[in-house]
């Protein structure tokens, strides 16, 4: 027999396992209530529609335990503008669903509603998504329980709220398995995502991510994005992402077309303006207190939400004057939080294995530390669903496997063996014959009987790292104040670390120091990879970046830069260990066909 004991929010909580059973003891002070009570009567049979029991305490705004079952919720539960909910249960016990495109949690309706704080704890979220057999897995299937397990807003204005979510799991979701916005402290703790996408953590300040473990996704394994303030990622585990492992990063936002805007008031820089919407659902408090960028032709008007009046008016600040052709004018060319990239982040500990990159910062991130992570195998993708067991004898290249319809010529194929110390193997099906793959490469050990994956080559970037800066309605940002340091970065298929872009921003104060970049070589070609690669935006020169004390054996340039115009620049690459790399330094001009400038400009070597 074992007694646990813990307090939240000033509630005694203590749990006495016996027998492998858990048992809930309510102490004095202690008001949460169990859901099958008679005062509520949920059943937790999976079969039986238990969203009144559920709205019933939520709306009482009392704490919820729930034991072992199966919830099926066929409705909006509402939490009251300003609650909360906090629904606890023994982790692996209990499971929620929902019909197809249900939303299981959410605020009341309303502009203006909010939610004060979130706790859960110990639950499996369901979304019963079944995933085709054709990748990517980003587009949704008809075949799907909830659509999202809740998308809930914070007051912006309000400090003290929080969410705290912790031991769950997310589990087959056609989209995201949750959004949450404005929140003032968010921890994601021990949870587990599996088969979705990305969850959502959207201007949300004091964001603590660690000892998670996300795999299969659809989108990024981890974002933290749109606006973020003061975030820690740490010791998480993400295994085989589709774009990101972890993302860092400001929104990138297409132009939304389906509704206009219309710009009334002041029109001066400064000046007092009102945003109206033929939206009936368009403003609400998801805006509070970010930006809008409104254009129509060459003429781009950026104005601060400061207050929401209805779903279709809001009210804010005219960031520069309003041009002529926007005053009064409905446009439907608009997008939403232009240049909020993320700052102050830490991301370490974590072990990032299978994305197109394992860390991406875009949308100009700035104040970020990079370090101790270890991220392998980048533009590389394992595919979750096609997969046939098989076997391969050490130092040849026939793979036979039991079902060879899965795979073709010119494929990729994995082994990745789920319960051993042996390491990943990848190669490409040279020919086929039945369930006979011959590969293009030996095998380093014997494989016997594990599974064998269709691996997907992607088309981004193939970065360890990469962070780039922004550019909207105008305005260039830097990506800056970066140290990326003590990764370890193996078998990336482009480049160990890319800062900045061609056409999205540039770097500048950065310092990549103390790094190990080890066998690029095994996937991708040494023409085309750098194992640090820098690129400059028109006119914004990349400045005051260091790559000192690291570690390669790429036989590829060490550092590679792709700069536009003259501006002078500062590059300092010093005691790198790099014995095998065909040039330390390459400078080229982008303006001009990649021209070697590198004996015309004077960088510290």
């Amino acid at each position: 027999m074992t007694i646990y004991t813990r307090t939240e929010k000033g509630t005694a909580l203590t749990r006495l396992e016996v027998d492998a059973n858990w048992l809930e003891l309510r102490a004095l002070t202690d008001s949460r209530i169990n859901i099958k009570s008679p005062t509520y009567n949920a059943t937790g049979d999976g079969t039986t529609d238990d969203a009144s029991a559920f709205q019933a305490a939520v709306t009482a705004q009392i704490p919820i335990f729930l034991p072992p079952g199966t919830y099926k919720i066929g409705s909006t539960v509402r939490v009251p503008t300003t609650g909360f909910l906090d629904i606890t249960a023994i982790p692996g016990t209990v499971t929620i669903i929902c019909p197809k495109d249900v939303i299981p949690f959410g605020k009341a309706s309303g502009a203006t509603t909010s939610v004060s704080r979130i706790l859960l704890d110990g639950i499996i979220f369901d979304g019963d998504h079944a995933r085709g057999t054709t990748w990517p897995y980003s587009t949704a299937t008809s075949n799907y329980g909830m659509l999202i397990a809740f998308s809930i807003t914070a007051n912006p204005n309000t400090d003290d709220t929080e969410v705290l979510i912790r031991n769950c799991v997310f589990k087959d979701f056609q989209s995201y398995p949750f959004q949450v916005w404005h929140f003032k402290r968010v921890e994601f703790s021990r949870n587990k995502i599996s088969r979705c996408k990305d969850p959502g953590f959207l201007f949300c300040q004091n964001v603590v991510a660690v000892e998670n473990v996300v795999e299969w996704s659809s989108d990024n394994g981890f974002s933290v994005s749109r606006g973020c303030k003061n975030i820690i990622c740490c010791n998480n585990v993400i295994k085989d992402s589709e774009i990101a492992g972890i993302w860092v990063a400001g929104y990138t936002p297409s132009t939304i077309t389906s509704s206009t805007i219309t710009i009334t008031g002041t029109y001066t820089a400064g000046g007092a303006v009102t945003l109206t919407s033929n939206n009936a659902s368009q403003w609400n408090y998801q805006y509070l207190n970010t930006y809008v960028a409104v254009t129509k032709g060459s003429d781009v008007a950026v104005v601060k939400i400061t207050a929401i009046s209805s779903f279709t008016v809001a009210t804010g600040i005219a960031v520069a004057a309003v041009p002529a052709g926007l005053q009064n004018a409905a446009s439907d060319s608009w997008v939403h939080a232009p240049g909020t990239g993320p700052a102050a982040i830490t991301v370490t500990g974590n072990t990032i294995v299978g994305a197109d990159t394992g860390v991406r910062g875009t949308a100009a991130a700035r104040h970020c530390n990079v370090s101790g992570n270890t991220i392998l195998r980048s533009g590389y993708v394992a595919d979750s669903e096609v997969y046939s067991l098989g076997s391969i004898i050490t130092g040849t290249n026939s793979l036979v496997v039991a079902d060879g319809s899965k795979f073709a010529q010119n494929d990729w194929v994995i082994i990745d063996p789920p319960n051993s110390l042996d390491d990943y193997f990848i190669a490409k099906v040279s020919s086929k014959a039945s369930n006979t793959l011959t590969l293009d490469r030996n095998a380093p050990v014997t494989y016997s009987n594990e599974p064998v994956r269709l691996c997907h080559q992607l088309s981004g970037s193939g970065a360890g790292i990469w962070f780039t800066g922004d550019v909207r309605a105008g305005v260039h940002q830097f990506t800056e104040n970066l140290k990326i340091s003590a990764n370890l970065i193996v078998d990336y298929y482009i480049s160990g670390v890319s800062l900045g872009s061609l056409t999205t921003g540039s770097p500048r104060r950065v310092s990549i120091n103390g790094n190990d970049f080890w066998q690029p070589g095994l996937l991708g070609s040494a023409s085309t990879r750098g194992v640090i690669r820098v690129n400059e935006y028109t006119g914004k020169a990349a400045a005051y970046i260091t790559a000192r004390e690291n570690n390669t054996d790429d036989s590829s340039q060490f550092f590679r830069a792709f700069v536009r115009g003259t501006a002078a620049r500062t590059f300092q690459v010093k005691n790198n260990y790099a014995p095998n790399v065909s040039a330390v330094i390459k400078v080229y001009d982008a303006d001009n066909g990649d021209a070697d400038i590198t004996a015309s400009n004077d960088y510290t070597v």
